[in-house]
C-alpha cells in the first residue's frame, strides 16, 4: 500500500482589478499547475496567475479546506484504486 500527500493550492487569477480563486489538492507546485491547467486556461481574462500552497487549511467564503488529505492506494488486480482520508482518521 502506497500513501500519497498532497497538500491545498489556492489559485488567484486576476487582471488588478477583477479576480478569481480556485483550488487544487496536488502533491507539488508542478503538479498544481497541470491540475489547474483547464481552469486557468477558461480565463483568459486574468492573465497574472498565482498559486501558492496551503498546508494548513484555508477558508474560502464558509468553506473551510483542509490544508492535507491522504491517498491509500491499493492494488486490485490491473487497477488501483484511490481513497481519499483525513489525516490523523482510523483506518
Amino acid at each position: 500500500m502506497d500513501n500519497t500527500k498532497w497538500t491545498l493550492w489556492v489559485i488567484h487569477a486576476t487582471d488588478g482589478k477583477r479576480s478569481e480563486l480556485t483550488h487544487v489538492y496536488a502533491f507539488n507546485e508542478q503538479h498544481a499547475r497541470e491540475r489547474a491547467c483547464t481552469w486557468v486556461a477558461a480565463h483568459p481574462h486574468l492573465p497574472e496567475v498565482h498559486f501558492r500552497a496551503f498546508p494548513g487549511g484555508f477558508s474560502m467564503g464558509h468553506r473551510w479546506l483542509e490544508g492535507e488529505i491522504q491517498f491509500e492506494s491499493r492494488e486490485q488486480g490491473n487497477s488501483g484504486s484511490m481513497q481519499a482520508s483525513k489525516e490523523g482518521e482510523k483506518r
